[in-house]
């Protein structure tokens, strides 16, 4: 003789006393929603046919995958890693002339930005220093960390 069941479906929840449904065990409704999830959730990825897995939750996938990068980030990165390698490049003059250069063009460019904010703009001064190196490094991508290497400069605990 064949079990009928009638009552709710353990799977989807549903009652419809008119229809008939499996048993289902609780392990086994955990083993499929588990499934389903980490097949939406989860990449696996096997390079080479190595016996190791490699699993990357899809939130790092898409991070990884789609870089809301836009172009134009990319092209001030780029000319930001150009100028940090130019820098690097050039071989230190022992009269610090280096040095006095980068320092001269951050302080002139810093001026630039101060000037068209409050003067051109008609703004109020930024006193808040978290909002002022913020603005300063939004409008000239060439000044961060700028204001970093003159605390670090300055902050007697961090000289060694």
């Amino acid at each position: 003789m064949k079990k009928k069941l009638f009552g709710q479906c353990a799977a989807c929840n549903l009652e419809k006393p008119e229809e008939r449904y499996r048993n289902i065990s609780n392990y086994a409704l955990e083993k499929a929603l588990t499934g389903i999830a980490s097949i939406e959730r989860d990449l696996t990825y096997q390079p080479n046919n190595q016996k190791k897995r490699i699993t990357v939750s899809l939130e790092e996938y898409q991070r990884l995958v789609n870089n809301s990068k836009s172009v134009e980030e990319l092209k001030i990165e780029i000319q930001e890693l150009k100028g940090q390698l130019e820098i690097a490049m050039k071989p230190m003059s022992p009269d610090n002339n280096t040095f006095i250069k980068y320092f001269n063009d951050k302080i002139q460019r810093l001026t630039t930005v101060l000037y068209n904010y409050q003067h051109r703009e008609g703004n109020k001064p930024v006193l808040d220093a978290d909002e002022f190196v913020t603005l300063i490094e939004n409008r000239d991508p060439n000044l961060r960390d700028f204001f970093n290497l003159i605390y670090q400069s300055m902050n007697p605990n961090a000289k060694g």
